[in-house]
């Protein structure tokens, strides 16, 4: 390397090839056969592109494809050096990470899955190093600062409090030695049997019962090795309590020592694996999520010895640490464990991360598989579970999250084995349109709805899939298929072999036409489902398969169902109504077309008698009659190019329905009002067609068989398929028949239909408007949405620990 590039920090692995060397500095220069070349990166990319597959089982390339990590933030800090993770418990989860430099943050998550909020620093404490939030109060976090300082910060108040164990500032190696000793980000944690009860680890373990006023050592030293030769700092860096079985403690030692209290701290036993070597630093010791006496341990050669020569060293035992179990069959030799996290659902499911990236198992360690299947990813920091999402602070790159873990959590041999296997899917749930919250903190944010995770094997050709969507008694809310015949430019759902994803954004059907060229309106969408139980039906050829969901309401809104459903009725309307205005738009165009054509049709000069000048003058007339109309409901191909194209009723319609979804609430009496001015409007205007359609298209016909010309006869109407995303074709496509789903028996058991209230009330929903992509209805559906019961939560499918499966 020349004099001039020493000054580079190099980076020692790369996404996509071994011979790629990421340097850091002012910009990305990577080194290559070739020589180097300098790029701007907006953001390091943490999957590589497809290459040679090393998974050989179920979840290869064609499985992770429908799983893709997606960068969270921070915004503007792909290179971001992040430390430690942490996730808050409850119903309004949130995650919490500290970097190398700079001050930590939270990032607020909703209830069921993606990160939808904005990036909130703890300026406070700018040095920590990890953080702990309070299970009980969702204001107050506690941060570890280096050096045994433990701090308290209180959010309503923004006071920050000192409560370290013993606060004595180091001296440069003046004065009395320290009494304790911590790790730079010491373990501290709640009990999960006394929320009162506040535990921090340095040698020995200590609680507070007072959030820290006093402390009282309920521990001997634990960090003395069991057998001589250990090397390090003698600190705890890993202590918990059981969460299934009270008064159980485990804690790990830099210096390679495990111990266990089962007695509620009175007595401490020394379990360290004895196939662990002498002074090794555990990395990672995290229990299962139900059964006791249940651990996972990861440890690290202290010294940083050569990694090729020094196997990774990841252990399991199932009996209190009497007997410990090697897992490393597929872990690369060389590699170096940082942490563990465990699956809190599904059985089996572990993730490492390492410094070659992430591997999972799905088997309870006994075979891991690097995830995803890539050739080389940057190096995972931290990781955990965040409900629905697993999270990574990758090395020099940021956050980066896999929003649904479904397909992994539901993952069996009856799944890998069938001809085609559809997921239960997630809980959604249901927002405003415009959340507060949903700053754009990661790139390529998961859109609002509902994920839907099917897996499909070797199809024949032609064989088609449909996915519908299906509320209480059978009623067909959406319909999505791949067969020919379908308007261009409908959504599809994906059909390759493999995992497949579709998203639903959980919206009725838009307004009918709303997608044609030249219609374009603030508000194109049907109104969003309400809270409840709903089908997804997988239909591959002539079979099909259901699984049950749930759209949750959001938490944080304490709306009324009688409010949501008064919302979601006002928002149908207005639906109806844009299609309304796009239909008369439609027979204006035509009626305006056929009169375009009228000179031409006679080769005569009409205008050269009396009667000619008359029907000349009606035909003018008429034609101006259409402008007028059309600009009034939002001008369309009449319009001329200096015409503004904004301002007519359809877009009227469409602020009005964008204004009311804002937030999720009952319309206000000035909407109501102004909703019904605007239907006034719009069927004065429709009056008005009719009339120059009968009365005055007759009239200027009359006039033509006066003069020997043929009468204007308007062409019959082709009425579009209506969809969200269809745009129409230059040829209208033949319509396919509607399979046929007025009932469905799955549904039909469903109990009464009810939006969910928190209160206990149930409030009746009228049913809603059936509807396929692939058929035109024969009028616009007006009946409401199917209220569904809050109560009853989508079965899952049984979890198989895949020991059967290829």
């Amino acid at each position: 390397m020349s004099q001039r590039r020493r000054s580079l920090r190099p980076r020692a692995w790369s996404p996509g090839s071994a011979l790629r060397v990421p340097l850091l500095a002012a910009c990305l220069t990577l080194s290559a056969t070739a020589g180097w070349a300098q790029l701007s990166l907006t953001r390091p990319p943490l999957v590589s592109a497809p290459g040679p597959q090393d998974l050989t089982s179920a979840v290869d390339a064609a499985f992770t494809r429908a799983l893709p990590w997606r960068f969270l933030g921070p915004a503007g800090e792909a290179d971001a050096e992040l430390d430690h993770l942490a996730v808050s418990d409850g119903a309004q989860p949130t995650l919490f990470a500290t970097r190398l430099a700079g001050a930590p943050f939270r990032l607020s998550l909703d209830a069921a899955g993606p990160f939808d909020g904005g990036i909130d620093e703890f300026v406070s404490v700018p040095r920590a190093t990890s953080l702990i939030p309070d299970p009980r109060r969702p204001q107050v976090v506690y941060a570890t600062a280096g050096d045994g300082t433990l701090l308290r910060y209180d959010g309503s108040t923004g006071q920050t409090r000192q409560i370290s164990v013993w606060p004595r500032p180091r001296g440069f190696d003046t004065g009395a030695a320290p009494l304790y000793r911590f790790a730079p980000a010491f373990p501290v944690f709640f009990s999960a049997h006394d929320a009162d009860a506040l535990y921090a680890a340095g040698n020995l373990l200590f609680t507070s019962t007072d959030a820290g006023q006093t402390w009282a050592a309920v521990s001997p030293d634990l960090t003395r090795p069991r057998r001589g030769g250990g090397r390090g700092d003698g600190v705890l860096v890993a202590a918990f309590e059981s969460r299934v079985e009270a008064g159980v403690f485990w804690t790990a030692s830099d210096t390679g020592v495990v111990h266990l209290s089962r007695d509620f701290a009175a007595t401490w036993l020394d379990v360290t694996p004895p196939q662990l070597p002498a002074g090794a630093r555990i990395t990672a010791l995290v229990p299962h999520p139900q059964a006791p006496g249940y651990v996972y341990l990861a440890a690290v050669d202290p010294d940083g010895a050569d990694s090729a020569t020094t196997p990774p060293w990841v252990f399991r035992s199932q009996d209190y640490g009497a007997t410990w179990t090697a897992l490393t069959r597929g872990l690369p030799a060389s590699t170096r464990v940082r942490t563990l996290v465990v699956d809190p659902e599904r059985a089996g499911l572990l993730f490492a991360a390492t410094d070659d990236g992430l591997f999972l198992t799905l088997d309870d360690g006994s075979r891991w598989r690097r995830w995803p299947p890539a050739d080389a990813v940057p190096p995972i920091r931290d990781l955990v579970f965040a409900g629905r999402s697993l999270v990574a602070a990758v090395e020099g790159g940021g956050l980066w999250v896999q929003d649904d873990l479904a397909p992994l959590r539901q993952l069996s041999s009856e799944a890998l084995t069938q001809d085609f296997y559809l997921f239960s899917p997630t809980r959604a749930v249901r927002r405003g349109a415009q959340d507060p919250r949903r700053a754009a903190v990661g790139a390529d944010p998961e859109t609002d709805g509902v994920a839907i995770f099917y897996r499909l094997g070797s199809l024949p050709a032609g064989t088609e899939v449909q996915l519908q969507l299906l509320g209480p008694g059978g009623v067909k809310i959406r319909s999505y298929t791949t067969a020919v015949g379908v308007v261009a430019g409908s959504r599809r759902p994906p059909a390759r072999p493999g995992l497949n994803r579709f998203d639903w954004d959980l919206r009725y059907p838009p307004a009918e036409g709303s997608s044609e060229p030249g219609q374009r309106g603030l508000w194109r969408g049907g109104p969003r489902v309400l809270p409840g139980s709903y089908l997804v039906r997988l239909a591959v050829g002539s079979d099909s398969t259901t699984a049950q969901f749930r759209v949750d309401r959001d938490p944080r809104v304490s709306a009324s169902p009688e409010a949501l459903q008064a919302q979601f009725d006002f928002l149908l309307r207005v639906r109806d109504e844009i299609g309304h205005v796009y239909r008369v738009r439609r027979d204006i165009e035509r009626l305006a077309r056929l009169l375009a054509r009228a000179p031409a049709e006679t080769g005569l000069d009409v205008g050269s008698a009396p009667a000619g000048a008359r029907a000349t003058a009606a035909l003018r007339n008429l034609r101006q009659s259409l402008q007028g109309l059309d600009l009034l409901l939002g001008p369309t191909a009449l319009a001329g190019p200096d015409e503004a194209r904004s301002g007519g009723l359809a877009e009227q319609l469409s602020e009005l329905a964008a204004s009311v979804e804002l937030a999720l609430d009952r319309p206000t009496a000035s909407q109501a009002a102004v909703l019904e001015e605007l239907v006034a409007e719009v069927e004065a205007a429709a009056d008005t067609f009719q009339r120059l359609e009968t009365i005055d298209l007759a009239a200027l016909n009359e006039l033509r068989r006066e003069q020997g010309l043929p009468a204007l006869l308007l062409p019959a109407t082709v009425e579009p398929a209506p969809d969200a995303e269809a745009e129409e074709a230059e040829e209208p496509a033949e319509a396919v028949e509607p399979a046929d789903s007025t009932t469905d028996p799955e549904l039909d058991a469903l109990p009464p239909a009810a939006i969910d209230d928190p209160a206990g009330s149930v409030a009746a929903a009228p049913q809603g408007p059936a509807d396929t992509i692939d058929a035109v209805p024969d009028s616009p559906a007006d009946a409401p949405a199917p209220p569904v019961d809050p109560s009853s939560d989508p079965p899952q499918d049984p979890t198989d620990d895949l020991e059967h499966a290829p």
